[in-house]
């Protein structure tokens, strides 16, 4: 049974934009070593349809569903800790929540202890990436209140930490320099938890210190960027000052000309509101909705889901090929760059919701790769099940091409108690 003697029990949330996952972990004293305990979803959260809820805990065994007419992501997470509630008593002493927060701005470039007014800071950051800022400090103030997790320490765990070690000449802008250093206006990278993770697996794999590796690793969903990795840390990302620059996405444009948003109104007209329409979230202009939610592979072809857009594409749909062409066509575009940018990579590596499943990708994106050495297996990429294994596609004959099935969640943990093991020491202040 879990909740086993001097045994501690640590909950990650991670918000996306419209959707909350959840892991529950125990780890007993002495070990390193986190067992999962129970995982949970809810989905499709801010629309005018139900929200799905779904848990699954292992020890003891169970399973649930529910749909919810929840409003939020706070709404969405107390019916998913009811849910669990429901079928297990796990949800009980725990010590320790880490918070995934994708922003960090100019101040927070290392995991944060959440006081009242660090929270009230953080959500300060929002204008910087509206679509998950927002959503994450509503979750950390619902869960903060939850009398469940009275007493635990609750850390901010943010994706732009991983990144910290790029060079100036990569992460400053060609912009006036004194406004930038009064502004903050800099690359601050983004899926930083994931390129940690990641990383060390294909270390592990490859049995090489990390600090010995030079790898790019492409992080492909529905926000997707690449990184370029040079003796194991982040030298360069394709995100930049906010999740939408870099690669073409879902909803996001990706990479533009910097002349292109004032011009935005004159292709929409009204058709965009202005202001978003739930009355508790930040206020975003007609040009950011456009670019963070109306572009991208949405605004190509209709279709931000990249599996039907490939199916679409694949039935003969021009608009929905030329959607498809776009987005691997500048995935080559970042990966020929940082292969020059690093000096070489030892291996190029897949990850995210695309990046894990999509044979279409994966094979479009390395055809254009061939004349640098990557090459894939035609058969080993179609076949490709990813799973807890790192996964090779590569012919025998070229550089190495990886499949990696990314973990956020184990990553947010890990650190978050890391963190708090060492005191907070180096945690800025609020």
């Amino acid at each position: 049974m879990p909740n086993s003697k001097n045994a501690t029990k640590t909950l990650v949330l991670n918000a996306g934009s419209s959707t909350i996952k959840f892991r529950l972990y125990e780890q007993s004293e002495g070990s390193g070593e986190l067992k999962l305990l129970a995982k949970g979803s809810a989905s499709n959260l801010g629309s005018s349809e139900a929200s799905s809820l779904s848990i699954k805990s292992f020890n003891p065994p169970a399973e649930a569903s529910d749909s919810t007419k929840a409003g939020s992501h706070a709404e969405a997470f107390k019916a998913l800790i009811a849910l669990m509630e429901k079928k297990t008593s796990l949800i009980m002493n725990i010590t320790t929540v880490g918070h995934r927060v994708v922003h960090g701005g100019p101040k927070y470039s290392t995991p944060l202890l959440l006081t009242d007014k660090a929270i009230e800071k953080l959500d300060e950051l929002t204008d910087l990436a509206p679509l998950h800022n927002h959503p994450s400090v509503m979750l950390i103030k619902a869960a903060v209140e939850m009398k469940h997790l009275e007493g635990a320490k609750h850390v901010a765990v943010f994706d732009t930490t991983f990144h910290r070690t790029m060079p100036e000449v990569a992460w400053r802008y060609a912009l006036p320099y004194d406004a930038c250093e009064k502004s903050g206006v800099r690359k601050y990278g983004f899926h930083g938890t994931s390129y940690s993770y990641v990383s060390k697996c294909v270390a592990k794999h490859l049995s090489r210190p990390l600090e010995t590796l030079n790898l790019i690793i492409l992080h492909l969903g529905n926000g997707a960027s690449a990184c370029a990795i040079r003796n194991g840390v982040s030298v360069d990302t394709s995100m930049g000052f906010t999740p939408l620059e870099g690669l073409m996405m879902g909803t996001r444009c990706g990479d533009i000309d910097a002349s292109v948003p004032h011009y935005v109104d004159l292709c929409h007209g009204d058709d965009v509101p202005a202001v978003k329409a739930d009355p508790k979230g930040p206020k975003i202009s007609r040009e950011e909705e456009v670019l963070n939610r109306e572009s991208g592979l949405k605004g190509v072809c209709g279709d931000s889901d990249l599996q039907k857009v490939a199916e679409r594409a694949e039935g003969g749909d021009q608009r929905a090929e030329l959607a498809l062409a776009m987005f691997c066509y500048r995935i080559v575009k970042y990966v020929g760059a940082y292969h020059v940018a690093i000096g070489g990579a030892h291996a190029l590596v897949f990850t995210g919701g695309i990046g894990e499943h999509s044979a279409e990708v994966r094979a479009r994106v390395c055809r254009g790769l061939e004349c640098i050495g990557f090459k894939i297996d035609e058969k080993r990429n179609k076949d490709c099940k990813v799973g807890d294994e790192v996964l090779g596609i590569g012919t025998g004959d070229g550089a190495k091409v990886l499949v990696v099935a990314t973990d956020e969640e184990d990553e947010i943990a890990r650190v978050a108690r890391e963190f708090l093991k060492e005191g907070d020491k180096n945690s800025p202040r609020a």
